[in-house]
């Protein structure tokens, strides 16, 4: 029977990656897995509670955080905007969502007041994404604002004239 079949085969998924290469997050490891839906009561709390969760894994859990922290109180020496950066960019390919344009022109003094709460209420455009290059657009947009990063780590400060 077809039927008997689809559950066996849905109760017989292994995980497709080995765990002990994965960063220490709390993020289970990808898997053939059934897509949750977003729960219609609060959205947003779900997007927020996500983007702890990433906050945390990027850092290696060094960021501790929750709804009602402020994005200037995320950035220390050990995370920095490039490491929210990434975090906002492995949001966004996670969801199939995408932050909107303003912000990302934006410089992160203009949110940096901002709740996590109110930073995905504010800045998140819940329209799904169908560009199949989206990821990897966002990821190399990424890619450069490392290279920058670092560029302008080698060069160092501008000598000063005495």
């Amino acid at each position: 029977m077809i039927y008997d079949l689809g559950l066996s085969l849905a109760f017989s998924v292994v995980p497709i990656i080995n765990h002990k290469y994965l960063p220490s997050c709390s993020i289970s490891p990808p898997s053939l897995q059934v897509a949750v839906p977003v729960p219609s009561s609060s959205p947003t709390s779900y997007y927020v509670n996500s983007l702890i969760q990433i906050l945390h894994c990027v850092s290696d859990n060094l960021v501790q955080c929750d709804a009602e922290t402020k994005i200037c109180a995320l950035f220390d020496d050990n995370f920095d905007d490039l490491d929210l950066e990434l975090a906002l960019t492995c949001f966004e390919a996670t969801h199939k969502l995408t932050f909107k344009d303003s912000f990302w022109k934006s410089d992160v003094e203009d949110f940096e007041e901002n709740t996590l709460e109110e930073f995905i209420e504010t800045h998140l455009d819940t329209t799904e994404q169908t560009d199949p290059l989206h990821v990897t657009k966002r990821f190399l947009f990424y890619e450069r604002s490392f290279s920058d990063a670092m560029r302008d780590e080698l060069e160092g400060p501008p000598p000063t004239l005495n």
